[in-house]
């Protein structure tokens, strides 16, 4: 089966520190047991506040993806994949940090399905930053077609209140978007038909930098078909 985006959800603490934890607000419906919840998190490093982990309210286990990134203004990143997850009601998703000095919090979680339940991460982009109106995210290329395309970007400079628009080809699902027009960070997201290189981009309302990051995902593919009615052959 393809992979399909589901619904999001997103949470911030704003601009200051104050707590070792950050929640997204639930998810606006029931998430389905078997799906996948994908997660990107930025925050400000510069206090030394590492994200540890990244868990929910239904006792799911996250994996972090590769290192983070963190770019000029110590602004990091980091995405994070639960799969095969148990779902349910008033689902929510936490960011959690070494101490309660992590400001500038900004989580956004998607749920989607037919993403394949193990070994399901293929690329990792492992974060980049520009300072541009047309920022892009570093190019990745993926081994299967059908994959899932999560790519997130923040506002890490410039003008507080600009926005962005999702790039050729990528959709802003509602909700994908934290602490909107205030160094806001989004996530665009798209099911590559064939397998290649990607480099996922956004529109932003001036030039400021930006910090991005890409992770794909396989999809769980197309179950073998069952051939039936077949005819005996006779052998002459």
């Amino acid at each position: 089966m393809p992979s399909t985006f589901v619904q999001a959800t997103n949470g911030n603490n704003g601009s200051g520190p104050g707590s070792s934890s950050v929640t997204t607000t639930a998810f606006g419906s029931s998430t389905t047991t078997g799906n996948a919840i994908i997660v990107s998190v930025y925050w400000d490093i510069s206090l030394s506040s590492n994200l540890t982990s990244v868990s929910d309210n239904k006792s799911n286990i996250y994996t972090l993806i590769g290192t983070v990134f963190t770019d000029a203004n110590n602004n990091a990143c980091q995405h994070a994949y639960c799969l095969n997850a148990t779902g349910g009601a008033s689902h929510t998703v936490t960011a959690n940090f070494s101490n309660a000095n992590a400001a500038f919090v900004r989580i956004v979680a998607h749920e989607a399905s037919g993403i394949a339940t193990s070994a399901a991460l293929d690329q990792d982009s492992g974060g980049n930053q520009q300072t541009s109106a047309t920022p892009a995210a570093s190019s990745v290329t993926t081994t299967t077609g059908g994959q899932y395309i999560f790519a997130s970007v923040v506002n890490a400079g410039g003008t507080a209140s600009d926005t962005f628009s999702a790039g050729s080809g990528f959709t802003e699902p509602a909700n994908s978007t934290a602490s909107a027009a205030a160094n806001e960070s989004m996530v665009e997201d798209q099911v590559q038909t064939s397998a290649g290189a990607i480099a996922p981009d956004w529109t932003r309302t001036s030039s400021g930098l930006c910090t991005m990051r890409v992770s794909t995902y396989k999809s769980a593919g197309v179950p073998p078909s069952i051939i039936t009615n077949l005819m005996p052959q006779i052998l002459m």
